[in-house]
C-alpha cells in the first residue's frame, strides 16, 4: 500500500509525457487522420480540447475534439478573480482544476480521458470508473472554459 507521503508517479514529468504520448498515439492521432480523410475535421486541426469516452459495453471509444467535448468542470480561479454562475471562464483566469465529470445527460456512466490546453500547459485528466453516481455534483460546463479521479499537467 502506498503511503500518503509517497510521491505520486504521475507527478514525474517522464511518466506524464509517456501517458500523454500514448493517448495521442493510440486514440487521438488515428482519429484525426480518419476524420480528416472523410472531411469531418479541418486540415490543419488546432486542438484545444480532446475527450475520449470509453463505453461500458462493446461500443468503440468515442473521440471528441474542441467544441464537441461535453463535460462539467470545477475550476480554481486565480486570486482576485470571481465569477457568477453562467459567466464564461477564460483559460488565463484558471489556476487549476478541481474536478471533471461527464454530463448527466451525455455518457455519465462512461470512463473518460480529457486533454485540454490552459495557457502554456496541457492538462490530461482521466477517470476510468464506470457507472458513477453524479448526484449533487455542481460544475461549470467545459464549453464555458474559453481559449479559449486524476490530472497531469504538461509544460
Amino acid at each position: 500500500m502506498t503511503e500518503a507521503t509517497d510521491p505520486n508517479p504521475l507527478d514525474d514529468p517522464e511518466v506524464a509525457n509517456r501517458a500523454f504520448q500514448q493517448v495521442m498515439d493510440l486514440f487521438i492521432l488515428p482519429e484525426v487522420e480518419r476524420r480528416q480523410e472523410i472531411g469531418d475535421l479541418p486540415k490543419p486541426l488546432v486542438i484545444q480540447k480532446v475527450q475520449l469516452v470509453f463505453f461500458p459495453d462493446d461500443r468503440k471509444t468515442m473521440v471528441r475534439f474542441n467544441d464537441e467535448v461535453d463535460a462539467l468542470v470545477k475550476v480554481k480561479l486565480k486570486e482576485g478573480i470571481s465569477k457568477e454562475k453562467g459567466d464564461p471562464v477564460y483559460s488565463h483566469e484558471i489556476e487549476g482544476l478541481k474536478e471533471i465529470e461527464l454530463t448527466e445527460d451525455n455518457d455519465p456512466d462512461c470512463a473518460h480521458v480529457i486533454i485540454f490546453h490552459i495557457g502554456e500547459k496541457w492538462l490530461l485528466h482521466f477517470d476510468f470508473r464506470y457507472n458513477k453516481d453524479l448526484r449533487g455534483f455542481r460544475k461549470t460546463p467545459l464549453s464555458k472554459v474559453l481559449y479559449s479521479s486524476r490530472s497531469i499537467i504538461f509544460q
